[in-house]
């Protein structure tokens, strides 16, 4: 299974005020805590474990098939900074311990995690300034089926995108389940999409 989140860094600025008091108590643990306060950007930091939570959560749904995002439940343990803004967390569940890469860039934050059998088949980033946030899914949906149809080698028309119960989208190849995972997240101006997919 795979999962990601992406955050509008200008947006999250101007949308929270995280300095208030308990505003961090709430969503990270002590250790997670004191990677914020003691970062270079202790907002960055922030929103860095966010998505990588964030991201963890929506593969962790999709196996669970439970809609319940509680931040403290899912704690990042290790921390590794790579290259180039680039980023190795580990993140575990109750159930499930997941490698998450983040990248953080002067414009967004985005994290995607993989679980075996699945590899990533394919990466788009969106970015569309100014749109509100009620037009992304039709934007979204177009360039789903547009990276599946290019995965699969066929034509756009036969692929369509459906929700299951708790709201995931699931792609289809001609009106039946692809067996290609597919995660996407949205915030401000900025989308991303992945496609997940078992090994050949």
């Amino acid at each position: 299974m795979i999962g990601n989140d992406i955050v509008d860094i200008t947006l999250a600025r101007e949308s929270s005020n995280w300095k208030r008091p308990r505003y961090l108590d709430k969503l990270f643990n002590s250790k997670e805590q004191s990677l914020i306060k003691n970062a270079r950007d202790p907002e960055l930091q922030l929103w860095l474990l966010w998505a990588c939570k964030e991201a963890a959560y929506k593969a962790w749904s999709a196996v669970s098939h439970l809609r319940k995002f509680a931040p403290k439940s899912l704690s990042i343990t290790d921390w590794q900074p790579l290259t180039s803004g680039r980023y190795r967390a580990t993140v575990h569940t109750e159930q499930q311990t997941y490698l998450v890469t983040a990248q953080a860039t002067r414009t967004y934050v985005r994290a995607f995690t993989k679980v075996a059998p699945f590899n990533i088949a394919k990466q788009e980033i969106l970015f569309h300034p100014d749109l509100p946030a009620l037009d992304w899914e039709p934007i979204i949906t177009n360039a789903a089926q547009n990276l599946g149809a290019l995965h699969l080698a066929c034509a756009p028309d036969h692929i369509s995108i459906q929700k299951n119960e708790l709201g995931r989208p699931i792609l289809y190849y001609q009106n039946e389940p692809s067996g290609i995972y597919l995660s996407w997240a949205h915030h401000g101006e900025w989308a991303e999409i992945i496609l997940g997919a078992p090994p050949q």
